[in-house]
Protein backbone atom coordinates (compact mmCIF):
# COMPACT_ATOMS: atom_id res chain seq x y z
CA UNK A 1 0.00 0.00 0.00
CA UNK A 2 1.31 3.42 -0.85
CA UNK A 3 0.74 5.24 2.51
CA UNK A 4 -0.27 4.65 6.14
CA UNK A 5 -4.00 6.17 5.59
CA UNK A 6 -4.37 3.83 3.04
CA UNK A 7 -3.79 0.85 5.17
CA UNK A 8 -5.44 2.16 8.32
CA UNK A 9 -8.91 2.79 5.93
CA UNK A 10 -8.50 -1.25 4.52
CA UNK A 11 -8.66 -2.24 8.10
CA UNK A 12 -11.29 -0.13 9.37
CA UNK A 13 -13.16 -0.98 6.14
CA UNK A 14 -12.89 -5.30 8.01
CA UNK A 15 -10.16 -5.66 4.66
CA UNK A 16 -7.38 -8.27 6.01
CA UNK A 17 -4.27 -7.36 5.15
CA UNK A 18 -1.18 -9.59 5.05
CA UNK A 19 2.51 -8.01 5.22
CA UNK A 20 5.05 -9.14 2.30
CA UNK A 21 8.26 -8.80 4.25
CA UNK A 22 6.76 -11.19 7.93
CA UNK A 23 3.79 -13.40 6.42
CA UNK A 24 1.62 -11.43 9.39
CA UNK A 25 -1.79 -11.35 8.50
CA UNK A 26 -3.51 -8.29 10.34
CA UNK A 27 -6.88 -7.39 11.20
CA UNK A 28 -9.28 -4.07 12.76
CA UNK A 29 -10.96 -5.83 15.64
CA UNK A 30 -13.57 -3.98 17.55
CA UNK A 31 -11.23 -0.92 17.10
CA UNK A 32 -7.94 -2.40 17.76
CA UNK A 33 -5.14 -4.25 15.28
CA UNK A 34 -4.69 -7.65 15.42
CA UNK A 35 -2.25 -10.07 13.79
CA UNK A 36 -1.76 -13.60 13.30
CA UNK A 37 1.13 -15.82 11.80
CA UNK A 38 -0.84 -18.19 9.72
CA UNK A 39 -4.83 -19.06 8.91
CA UNK A 40 -5.34 -21.59 11.83
CA UNK A 41 -3.29 -19.07 14.36
CA UNK A 42 -4.90 -17.24 16.64
CA UNK A 43 -5.30 -13.96 16.23
CA UNK A 44 -3.07 -11.36 19.51
CA UNK A 45 -3.41 -7.88 19.95
CA UNK A 46 -0.39 -6.22 17.92
CA UNK A 47 1.45 -3.05 19.20
CA UNK A 48 2.08 -2.00 15.40
CA UNK A 49 1.70 2.13 14.42
CA UNK A 50 2.46 2.16 10.97
CA UNK A 51 5.10 4.72 11.95
CA UNK A 52 7.86 4.21 8.97
CA UNK A 53 7.16 3.31 5.52
CA UNK A 54 8.25 -0.54 5.36
CA UNK A 55 5.68 -1.13 7.63
CA UNK A 56 2.72 -0.17 5.24
CA UNK A 57 4.93 -0.38 1.77
CA UNK A 58 4.93 -4.19 2.07
CA UNK A 59 1.22 -4.49 2.93
CA UNK A 60 -1.17 -6.16 0.61
CA UNK A 61 -5.04 -6.69 1.09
Amino acid sequence: MQSKDEVLNALSEGKELYSTATGLRYSNINGKLHYKNSDKGEWQASELLFDFPPSWLNMKA
